[in-house]
C-alpha cells in the first residue's frame, strides 16, 4: 500500500504571527489568480490550491467563494 506523505504550506513570512487569517486568504487569491492567468488545464496552479486548502477551513473557502459569486467581495482579476 502507497504510503501517503501530508505536507502544509510553507512558512511565508509576510504573514508571522499565529492568526492565518490573511495567510490563508491571500494563498486562496494565489490560486485563483494563477488560474486566470495560466487556464484551468495548467499543473503549474496546484500547489496553490494545496496551499489554501491546508490552511483554511472549509467553511471559509466556501464563504469567500460564494462572496465572489454574489459580488460581496471585489474580485481579484479587476
Amino acid at each position: 500500500m502507497a504510503e501517503i506523505e501530508l505536507k502544509t504550506a510553507p512558512a511565508d513570512f509576510r504573514f508571522p504571527t499565529t492568526n492565518q487569517t490573511r495567510h490563508c486568504f491571500t494563498r486562496y487569491i494565489e490560486f485563483h489568480r494563477c488560474l486566470a492567468a495560466k487556464g484551468e488545464e495548467s499543473g503549474e496552479c496546484e500547489k496553490f490550491a494545496k496551499y489554501y486548502r491546508s490552511l483554511c477551513p472549509g467553511e471559509w473557502a466556501k464563504f469567500v467563494r460564494t462572496g465572489f459569486q454574489i459580488g460581496q467581495i471585489k474580485s481579484f482579476q479587476d
